[in-house]
């Protein structure tokens, strides 16, 4: 587990998260809600929450594409 993050790394990982909710909630929004789907923060949320996360770890590529893989599960 992480106990001691710089700033700098967590800055970075919170970016890494708002931008992969970001893209992923632009590509998919408009077909949720012209569907009747649910809100873009619901059904994307988990992804920038797992890239944030995969971030703050350290992870490498495939970590980070595991703990994409382990969102879209969700």
């Amino acid at each position: 587990l992480v106990e001691h993050v710089s700033g700098r790394d967590f800055l970075a990982a919170f970016i890494a998260a708002y931008e992969v909710r970001g893209r992923i909630g632009w590509a998919v929004g408009l077909d949720l809600m012209e569907h009747g789907g649910p809100q873009t923060s619901t059904a994307c949320g988990p992804f920038g929450a797992a890239a944030g996360s995969a971030r703050l770890l350290g992870l490498g590529a495939e970590g980070i594409r595991d703990a994409l893989g382990i969102a879209g599960a969700y």
